[in-house]
């Protein structure tokens, strides 16, 4: 039997069907996903993924304001020329509640 793991596309999880997975992945940018020999692969390589997307993540979110006081924070943050910062920082708390909410293994 065919196992597939969809590690970027709609719904990240492991696919027993090629239809279900393709499901997920066509036409998806950035799409990311394999055959595996088994679930219990499948399962890893998934878990593998989404720890290196929260190490990332987690990262790149606290060395840009580590020993910043407040009000340097505030001032850093609500700039005009830093938007491009706040909207980074919204987007990797939106990765990492969907890493964390969408790592459910579909059967």
């Amino acid at each position: 039997m065919a196992i597939y793991v969809v590690l970027e596309g709609r719904r990240r999880g492991v696919y027993y069907q090629w239809e279900d997975c393709f499901a997920q992945v066509n036409r998806f940018p950035g799409a990311l996903y394999f055959k595996v020999a088994s679930r219990a692969e499948g399962e890893h390589r998934l878990q593998q993924h989404l720890s290196r997307i929260l190490h990332t993540s987690s990262e790149a979110s606290t060395s840009s304001m580590t020993n910043l006081p407040v009000d340097q924070l505030h001032r850093t943050s609500c700039h005009d020329t830093n938007i491009n910062a706040v909207a980074a920082a919204l987007l990797v708390g939106l990765l990492v509640g969907l890493a964390l909410g969408v790592t459910r293994t579909i059967e």
